[in-house]
């Protein structure tokens, strides 16, 4: 996912999957050269979506979802605030005109 975003999106059709391809080849690479202009690092798309994976499941273990709890709502466990209040909090405000 990281790849497509960074790169994928902005290549054509056959150059992308060309390097998806490359990248499927070679689970263990680095570096991974698509063609003779574009060579991505995926070690690092790697390292960053193996952060977020961790940081997905120290959240998921911050999380209850119980049927007799709020009507079986996501909420921090140990209490019973909404998951939903918590994003909305979060959320940046949009201005109203």
């Amino acid at each position: 996912m990281k790849l497509w975003y960074g790169v994928g999106s902005i290549l054509s059709a056959e150059r992308r999957n060309h390097l998806f391809d490359t990248i499927d080849q070679n689970p263990e690479a680095d570096m991974v050269r698509a063609d003779d202009y574009l060579i991505v690092d995926v070690a690092r798309a790697r390292e960053q979506l193996a952060a977020r994976a961790e940081a997905l499941r120290e959240a998921e273990h911050m999380v209850q979802s119980e049927k007799g709890l709020v009507g079986g709502e996501p909420v921090s466990k140990g209490t019973r605030v909404p998951v939903r209040m918590v994003v909305a909090m979060k959320a940046p405000r949009r201005e109203h005109c």
